[in-house]
């Protein structure tokens, strides 16, 4: 192959003519539009096996698109105004340089696009997506959801539940005739009569036939009446109220959920994860493989502190594998 040296015409088509007229420009386009093109495959959902993104998601990208090549014009007419007003550089520094400088750019741009990805594609419930809710719908019901939970949390501390279940036929039977009034008069009188104080109810709720919830009118006089011997009372007992948390795909080598005595398990969660457990149940009593290696339990404990700490953090096993948890809601 001959050498090609200043001056000499380059062949119409030749592989050097090629590279001679690239122009820088339309390879950074072609490198934005690969860049869009990745972004737009990592947006993509799959349904019924098909791949498709959202049309939120598709709009976006089209805003992104379009103030990148905007962008890109007004560099480019920037460059190309610089360029008509200065003495005629050499074409192979001039080109050199362009590079180098675009390929800075490309560097800042691939931030911004990370950054906007990480934005755009914020994880989102079904039920959320179903609802068409942006992210600062998502915002506002997750600060008012945890306003709720703690002032559930609040309210469960002057709260004491009583259980009729063990009581005397005469008991039962009066629970399901007497008025609220009669049963919160009774239970003032019983109170007072053990504790030698008092204190009174503020009011009581009645979830089932059997179980009476003592609204009480500060913690101090909760803690106390929790510490009332119900027993003069019909047979009644105090409930103490448990909260659940679900851990999907635990090891049945790790955790025994159906075993009778597991206090061995609960003492070494309770070590790697610092919470008090009160008892470990599966969540189905009949699993569709029961050959499976592993399995979903529910953990109970007495702390609302502690079963949000394992909503957030997860669940430590002794395998050293940290489990999501969620909160668990009995099936009707």
């Amino acid at each position: 192959m001959s050498a090609v040296t200043l001056g000499t015409p380059v062949p119409e088509g030749s592989p050097v003519s090629m590279l001679v007229k690239r122009d820088p420009w339309t390879q950074f386009e072609e490198c934005l539009t690969d860049i869009l093109g990745e972004m737009e495959k990592m947006l993509q959902t799959t349904s019924n096996g098909k791949k498709t993104i959202t049309a939120a998601k598709q709009q976006k990208l089209k805003e992104i698109k379009a103030k990148l090549f905007d962008g890109t014009d007004a560099i480019k007419r920037h460059t190309e105004d610089r360029h008509n007003s200065m003495p005629p550089p050499r074409m192979e520094r001039t080109n050199t340089e362009r590079m180098e400088r675009m390929e800075g750019d490309i560097e800042e741009i691939k931030k911004a696009l990370t950054m906007i990805t990480s934005a755009v594609t914020r994880t989102r419930t079904w039920a959320d997506v179903a609802a068409g809710r942006g992210s600062s719908d998502i915002d506002a019901e997750r600060a008012k959801q945890e306003r709720l939970e703690r002032a559930k949390q609040l309210r469960a501390k002057t709260e004491v539940v009583i259980g009729f279940h063990q009581a005397t036929d005469e008991i039962k039977e009066t629970l399901h005739t007497a008025t609220d009034q009669y049963v919160q008069s009774t239970i003032d009188e019983h109170i007072q009569k053990i504790t030698g104080s008092n204190i009174k109810i503020r009011g009581i709720q009645r979830p089932t036939k059997l179980t009476v919830k003592l609204m009480c009118r500060s913690e101090e006089e909760a803690r106390i009446i929790r510490e009332v011997d119900w027993a003069g009372l019909g047979g009644g007992k105090t409930v103490k109220q448990m909260y659940g948390i679900v851990i999907h795909g635990v090891s049945k080598t790790d955790v025994d959920a159906n075993a009778k005595d597991n206090m061995e398990i609960k003492e070494i969660l309770e070590a790697e994860n610092n919470i008090k457990v009160a008892r470990i149940a599966p969540l189905t009593r009949r699993p569709r493989n029961p050959q499976a290696p592993t399995q979903s339990i529910v953990l109970f404990t007495e702390s609302p502190e502690d079963a949000n700490n394992m909503i957030r953090m997860g669940l430590k096993t002794q395998d050293g594998r940290i489990h999501a948890a969620e909160r668990y809601i009995p099936q009707c």
